[in-house]
């Protein structure tokens, strides 16, 4: 797994300087998010986001460094603006996820990491809602059921039981039918 998520990290450190950063407006998720962000404070957004700025990785994520960031906010587009209070928040995602014992964070045994994995999960889900495709080491913390391999591991949680389209009886017949 620890190859796994070191890959996934470099390709969504790259959607997000190629794509996301690179738009004109915000995605419409982008402000709840950011609103969620900023009055729950989970753990990777309290102790990391002063630094953030500051980290190699921001100009790296965003493509520019904070002081251009700075620069360009009373002149960019009110569209945009969003994209640039998200900036520091991913950043903090990324290295609380990526550096040091972030790298942990897709593990369910327990070991410490400075990103829980619940609030991973919720970082990944709002990636995958604005367009980045997770991979399946990325999807299996978004989930939050434990990675297995190349396919999650079957979710152990009962929230999907008794609804449509979840149970045994809703699987797709994979059954060929023969000609009598």
């Amino acid at each position: 797994g620890n190859k796994a998520w070191q890959a996934a990290a470099e390709v969504r450190k790259r959607w997000l300087a190629d794509t996301l950063f690179a738009r004109r407006a915000a995605p419409r998720e982008a402000a709840p998010f950011i609103a969620r962000q900023l009055l729950t404070m989970p753990e990777p957004v309290r102790t990391g986001l002063s630094m953030a700025p500051g980290r190699m990785s921001f100009a790296e994520i965003t493509r520019q460094d904070a002081a251009k960031w700075l620069e360009i906010c009373a002149t960019t587009a009110t569209a945009r603006l969003p994209l640039l209070m998200l900036a520091p928040i991913a950043v903090t995602y990324e290295h609380a996820m990526t550096q040091n014992e972030g790298r942990n964070t897709w593990r369910t045994d327990g070991r410490y990491t400075p990103c829980p994995r619940a609030q991973a999960g919720e970082y990944l889900a709002f990636l995958a809602s604005i367009g980045h495709t997770l991979s399946p080491i990325e999807q299996a913390v978004a989930d939050g059921v434990a990675w297995t391999g190349d396919t999650p591991a079957e979710d152990p949680l009962p929230a999907d039981e008794g609804q449509p389209g979840t149970g045994p009886d809703d699987a797709p017949d994979t059954t060929e039918a023969t000609a009598a």
